[in-house]
């Protein structure tokens, strides 16, 4: 059980930086599709590539001693390969991406880092705190923690308490990164931002004003134009969202490297 939820947690952790990478090769796929006039018409166990890890060891990392296994970076990599074809982005043949591959070793790595840091700093996640991080990560808008676990239970037979006890360790080391990623959104950048979604949202409704006039001559009725908010009424969720990218940023760029450098750290693939 561990295990699976420690993927799913993860895998919100890579996740930009794993689509970012399949945005050029989708991009020529695409193109390639357009000129050939081809159209694929496959069934999900079609299109689902059934990658070969028999050639990886059983140990693909080690951090101060803890193993990192082949099961687990088995695990993650189907996670995130799954979540890459939803988003797209093409995936073929047995052969694993190395790319997709150093990405989710380095960071089964990193994690590991943060958890075990996060134990020596005597970082514990309470009850509270694994519900707010349960909303947050796999919930939808307006759902109460309660409805979630009920869910999980549910599809899964796994109990509320039992799913709090595996994500704690990841929850700790996720509150740990945050406490060490000492950063500040100013005002200017969420006005930056503000402007941006400001230019997103007129780009959309002139786009959808150029429909709605072809659309007029055959009296189809579009939607509306989205109504440009006032910036006080954005200001909080972009602050967030900037505040977490800040966050997101330290930790793999700054906060992981200098504690692979400073723990012993060996990589098997």
């Amino acid at each position: 059980m561990k295990k699976k939820w420690l993927a799913g947690g993860f895998a919100l952790m890579l996740s930009v930086g794993l689509v970012a990478c399949g945005d050029e090769e989708q991009e020529q796929n695409e193109e390639a599709d357009v000129e050939n006039g081809e159209e694929q018409q496959a069934s999900p166990e079609d299109e689902m590539p059934n990658p070969d890890f028999s050639e990886l060891p059983e140990v693909v990392a080690e951090v101060n001693g803890t193993e990192i296994s082949r099961d687990l970076f088995e695990d993650q990599y189907m996670f995130q390969m799954q979540q890459m074809m939803m988003f797209g982005m093409p995936m073929e043949g047995d052969e694993l991406d190395p790319e997709l591959s150093e990405n989710i070793v380095q960071g089964l790595v990193g994690q590991e880092l943060l958890e075990q840091e996060a134990e020596a700093e005597g970082v514990e996640a309470t009850d509270d705190e694994i519900d707010e991080y349960v909303l947050m990560h796999y919930g939808q808008p307006g759902m109460e923690v309660e409805e979630i676990y009920s869910s999980i239970e549910e599809e899964q037979g796994v109990t509320a308490d039992e799913v709090r006890d595996d994500l704690r360790t990841a929850v700790s080391a996720d509150m740990y990164a945050t406490n060490e990623a000492d950063v500040e959104v100013t005002d200017e950048e969420v006005e930056e931002a503000y402007e941006q979604e400001v230019q997103q949202i007129e780009e959309m409704n002139a786009m959808m004003e150029e429909q709605q006039e072809e659309a007029d001559e055959e009296e189809v009725q579009m939607h509306e134009p989205q109504e440009v908010p006032e910036l006080e009424e954005l200001e909080d969720e972009l602050r967030q969202a900037l505040q977490q990218e800040k966050e997101q940023e330290y930790v793999f760029n700054t906060l992981i490297p200098e504690l692979q450098e400073e723990n012993d750290v060996t990589i098997h693939i």
